[in-house]
């Protein structure tokens, strides 16, 4: 996130010279235009103002009358990667990052997405399940530590989460978990720091959360399970978490499921309307949270409950509970298929 990136944010009721000042101010050498509403509506560079002053405006018109209102914009709920890409191809200095309402969510630039601050945020990952459906596979290997490419996937998320700038981590085994241990050790290979809590007995993916220390810092614990293989920035789901100020994020994905048959409508056996072979667009649990340590430390003793149970019963108590939809890669390695699937997909998910 840029640092002080409000300092680039004016009213369009601005004049132009105090547009001029505030760019001065600005290392972007461009501000944004907001309305009354502190929604975008566009944005002026030095160009932008040079250009109006050639067509005979004065330095005392509204900045309106220069601004670009095409400008180019990205969702929050983009990866660092599009907002790379798009920074690139459009050789711009800075991209303003916008929320569903069109507010300015943040701003960013080549540099600061290219710098990961250092974390203190404990990462949990879930690595205990005993892998049943990836059989033989998993005879003799816990399912987190099966290679894919060069390396388990488990260390494909410790990769990665370590060069996001996480450093914290705990891991819940229960099925084999000597595998995991002399592996990982206490991650200093990795420059991360790693400790262990064990489930004698499986407590599903909500429940290892209760064998957690009572004496963690006082931060948003990033929470997902050890058979994900995906390319989310991880900051980014940090960030929307605590700029919505919600106790609890899921992250979600977007699914399509088209029902092979015509779908007929009735009531009271009178038809009132008939879709032929009809999709239907559903969220899915991406298996990646973020929880406030209140919702971690409601489960207060080993208790066997599934996350999905924990966070309905954290919204029936008026806990804030939100989702996050990430649109770039992600499998979950659940199925043989799928294990093969991401030996063929490593290669472009983590190059």
């Amino acid at each position: 996130m840029m640092l002080n990136f409000k300092e680039a944010l004016i009213s369009q009721d601005f004049s132009i010279r105090a547009a001029m000042r505030a760019i001065d101010k600005v290392s972007l050498r461009t501000v944004f235009i907001l309305n009354e509403s502190d929604q975008l509506v566009g944005s002026v560079s030095d160009g932008d103002i040079r250009r109006g002053l050639l067509q005979d405006l004065n330095m005392e018109d509204p900045v309106s009358y220069v601004m670009n209102k095409g400008f180019i914009s990205l969702n929050e709920f983009s990866t660092k990667s599009e907002r790379t890409k798009v920074l690139k191809d459009n050789d711009l200095q800075c991209l303003p990052i916008i929320s569903a309402d069109h507010r300015i969510y943040d701003i960013v630039t080549l540099k600061s997405l290219a710098e990961y601050e250092r974390r203190e945020n404990i990462v949990f990952i879930m690595a205990g399940g005993l892998g049943t459906r990836l059989r033989p596979l998993t005879d003799n290997c816990p399912k987190p530590m099966l290679s894919v490419g060069s390396k388990p996937m488990l260390e494909h998320l410790v990769d990665r989460l370590s060069k996001q700038g996480f450093y914290k981590f705990y891991f819940s085994t229960h099925y084999l978990p000597d595998e995991i241990k002399s592996h990982f050790s206490d991650g200093l290979d990795w420059g991360v720091e790693i400790k262990y809590v064990h489930e004698d007995v499986p407590l599903g993916t909500g429940g290892a959360l209760s064998l957690l220390p009572h004496n963690l810092p006082n931060l948003p614990m990033l929470v997902l399970n050890g058979d994900v293989l995906t390319d989310l920035d991880f900051t980014v789901m940090l960030d929307f978490h605590s700029s919505k100020g919600l106790d609890a994020t899921m992250c979600v994905r977007e699914v399509e499921h088209q029902i092979s048959y015509g779908v007929v409508e009735s009531i009271d056996n009178k038809v009132v309307g008939m879709r032929e072979k009809p999709t239907f667009v559903h969220d899915i649990n991406a298996g990646i949270y973020i929880l406030n340590q209140d919702i971690v430390k409601s489960l207060s003793a080993p208790t066997r409950i599934d996350m999905p149970t924990h966070l309905q019963n954290c919204i029936g108590v008026g806990k804030k509970v939100g989702s996050m939809k990430h649109s770039g890669y992600w499998l979950d390695i659940g199925r043989i298929s799928d294990f093969h699937k991401a030996q063929t997909d490593i290669e472009n998910i983590f190059s």
